[in-house]
């Protein structure tokens, strides 16, 4: 009998976890996420998330999070938390350390969709929900990234998923909501009220859609309830009772305020057409095509419990869609936290095409959907190998020897999707086209995609080893109200806050820095001399940079034999 069997038979199930698909999975992880992790440096918001972490670990507040020992309201701690639990297994603050959660929450992700589907259906298409969502595009982008994203995404991800599988399997009723809840409690500890909207307004839509209303009635809902009270609160509670209200409501709704400023109207509309096109044809593609099945009358005509897992996906996708749609300031990675349910269509989308492969109606767009990556695959390890012969310096090319191996191993790829076409349709067949397609995902991220971020992330860290040289070892650096977190973070050693001097600047003042945003410093009320220009942009590029941080000294010090540095990237 073949291994990826379609049926929905329950032979087996009990024992999901000792499949092989688990280890392709695994592995699967392992080169989509953790292959030149450390490429990169940490940038934009995940130095921030470092810094936090490692604050708390310094000062032992786990409390309250911040930096330069100041209150930040940016996101509950419950990242924060991770990346220093991490540390303290490694044994600092390095990349792996930072990303690691992330790396491994995705992995999580994975195998959820995989056992979440493996209620419903057979292998085949519970390795297609795991493998499709492992190489989404944005998946790969925040999956290895110290971003909230992938963390956040878990949380939601398994409070929606694990309520419907024990909706599915009829588990008691407070087992129900108390999982639903408790990971709706930790996703507000992640990120904000995203969590809660999102598994309460999909749930409640579900079970009215269903004629199931009375399940929010039952003492097992209150329990649920009363779980979630109980997991967010004892961080909630305690942190409220020591900062107060206000700082409560700031940390939860400081960072989305932004998004639903006054916009012109032609920006409004403007993003009610790019946010979806993006959505379907850049993050999740490739794999959004295989969705284009549900157009057909037969594929719909689901196998036991799918069509109500496929309902119940749909309505989670439509009912949070509105939320980050309608906010013209909102980006399509504050979505992500749905692209589970996007994989598991799309693995129920797999099954259905496998159960049809006898009939080409069904079968063609399998077909279609694979050839199409194999003229990507092919077509690009020749743009890659001609690119990088004729325009090495081109942003998008590789050095010759990478590009003659990115092309053989793409070339290795087409040549096996291909010959998945070739023989008798089957699962195993299907299985070797998707992971040869998955595979070239994941070349593209781990060799092209990181080699650009590569060339243009802003090299914040030899700026800063610069500086330090012009800074004694013995000097205190302090900063004019709050520094950008990146320059705080890579400085690694603390940088206290003073107020921005009205009149004579404190005698034990010697060297200080003072950060702004797309403008010139603002006068000071004091001689000073400036020691270098720390340019904490994401990317670079820009002849002026916007995020800048100007490190001077007051003049009232001696001076002898001083030079004046920039150390701003041009």
């Amino acid at each position: 009998m073949d291994g990826f069997t379609t049926d929905a038979c329950h032979e087996g199930r009990a024992e999901w976890w000792r499949e092989r698909e688990l280890l392709i999975i695994l592995l699967l992880a392992v080169v989509a996420l953790c292959i030149r992790l450390d490429a990169l440096p940490l940038f934009g918001e995940e130095p921030r998330r470092a810094l936090i972490a490692r604050e708390m670990v310094e000062t032992g507040d786990w409390l309250v999070p911040g930096t330069q020992r100041v209150f930040l309201p940016s996101r509950p701690p419950l990242q924060n938390w991770l990346i220093a639990l991490a540390s303290l297994f490694t044994g600092g603050f390095d990349i792996w350390a930072v990303r690691i959660p992330s790396v491994i929450s995705t992995f999580l992700i994975a195998i959820l969709i995989y056992e979440y589907l493996r209620q419903l259906m057979g292998r085949l298409g519970s390795l297609g929900g795991a493998v499709s969502f492992l190489t989404m595009t944005m998946v790969m982008e925040f999956g290895r990234s110290a971003e909230t994203e992938a963390v956040f995404s878990l949380c939601v991800a398994a409070s929606m998923l694990m309520w419907h599988w024990a909706w599915i399997k009829k588990w008691p009723a407070w087992q129900m909501w108390s999982l639903g809840y408790g990971f709706t409690a930790l996703g507000m500890l992640t990120k904000g009220l995203q969590a809660p909207l999102y598994f309460v307004g999909a749930t409640t839509l579900f079970l009215f859609v269903t004629g199931n209303w009375r399940a929010i009635l039952t003492r097992g809902h209150a329990i649920g309830i009363l779980v979630f009270i109980a997991v967010l609160g004892a961080w909630q509670g305690p942190f409220t009772w020591h900062r107060g209200i206000a700082d409560s409501w700031n940390i939860y709704f400081g960072d989305v305020a932004g998004r639903f400023v006054d916009r012109k109207w032609s920006v409004f509309f403007e993003h009610l057409v790019i946010f979806p096109c993006e959505l379907l044809f850049v993050r999740l593609m490739p794999w959004s095509i295989l969705l284009l099945a549900f157009g057909n009358r037969r594929v719909r005509e689901f196998v036991g419990r799918q069509q109500e897992a496929a309902l119940f996906l749909t309505i989670c996708i439509l009912f949070s869609f509105v939320s980050v749609w309608l906010p013209p300031g909102s980006k399509v990675r504050y979505y992500m936290p749905l692209f589970p349910c996007f994989a598991a269509l799309v693995g129920i989308a797999t099954d259905r095409l496998a159960a049809l492969r006898k009939e080409a109606v069904g079968f063609d767009l399998w077909k279609f959907y694979v050839r199409l990556m194999i003229n990507l695959m092919v077509g690009s390890a020749i743009v890659i190998v001609a690119a990088s012969l004729a325009i090495p310096t081109w942003r998008f090319t590789l050095t010759l020897l990478s590009a003659i191996g990115y092309s053989a191993a793409a070339i290795a790829l087409a040549w096996i999707a291909w010959r998945s076409l070739q023989r008798e349709p089957s699962d195993r067949a299907m299985v070797r086209g998707m992971l040869s397609v998955a595979g070239f995902l994941a070349l593209v991220q781990v060799s092209l995609i990181v080699t650009v971020q590569q060339r243009r992330c802003e090299d914040i860290v030899g700026q800063i080893d610069q500086l330090k040289h012009m800074i004694p070892a013995d000097a205190q650096l302090v900063s004019f109200d709050s520094i950008h977190h990146a320059f705080v973070f890579f400085y690694g050693r603390q940088v206290p806050i003073v107020p921005l001097p009205t009149g004579e600047i404190p005698g034990n003042v010697d060297y200080f820095c003072l950060h702004t945003y797309d403008s010139d410093p603002p006068k000071l009320p004091f001689e000073w001399t400036e020691v270098a220009v720390i340019s904490c942009d994401r990317f670079k590029g820009r002849a002026i940079p916007k995020d800048r941080v100007f490190v001077g000294r007051v003049r009232h010090v001696a001076q002898v034999g001083f030079n004046r540095v920039n150390t701003s990237v041009e």
